[in-house]
């Protein structure tokens, strides 16, 4: 099965394999792939969250001793919210940071509606649940500290505790 963002980012990408594209990227981020930057990337609607996917083969990437290939950042800001390569945490930071975003008092503007729909509260809902399920809850809670920091709810030393 074709990935439905593989033409865009075989585009850009020429020898990024398809099996590479995480398969369940969040519907609210879009293929933003780019041939001058390193991976591919998804952004939301304003690029203010951003998703890096690097290549799986590190010979490959630009960055070949990094060994993180999965990245996302709210507003480009260091250290990524998160990095590493667990598919399943990197999409748990993307929605957590998508839900956030839409409370937060400095990116709602005027209005108080949510930017996400019934079916992608349930859907952040089950991921959370699934989450705590894990063996990851430790890293949960730290990973739920570092996003509130990245909102500015919390000082960057009260989320390293």
């Amino acid at each position: 099965m074709t990935h439905p963002d593989a033409y865009l980012v075989q585009g850009e990408f020429p020898d990024f394999p398809e099996e590479d594209i995480p398969p369940d990227i969040p519907a609210f981020m879009q293929c933003t792939a780019w041939h001058n930057d390193t991976a591919p990337t998804w952004g939301n609607v304003d690029n203010s969250l951003l998703l890096s996917v690097d290549y799986s083969d590190k010979s490959l990437s630009e960055f070949p001793d990094h060994g993180a290939r999965l990245h996302v950042w709210i507003d480009g800001d260091l250290p990524p919210l998160y990095e590493g390569n667990d598919w399943a945490a990197a999409r748990l930071a993307l929605w957590v940071a998508h839900i956030g975003i839409g409370f937060h008092p400095d990116t709602r503007g005027a209005s108080y509606d949510p930017p996400f729909t019934p079916e992608e509260v349930a859907q952040y809902d089950r991921m959370l649940v699934d989450a705590a399920d894990s063996d990851k809850v430790g890293d949960i809670s730290q990973f739920a500290l570092n996003v509130w920091a990245a909102l500015g709810l919390i000082t960057q030393d009260e989320a390293r505790g």
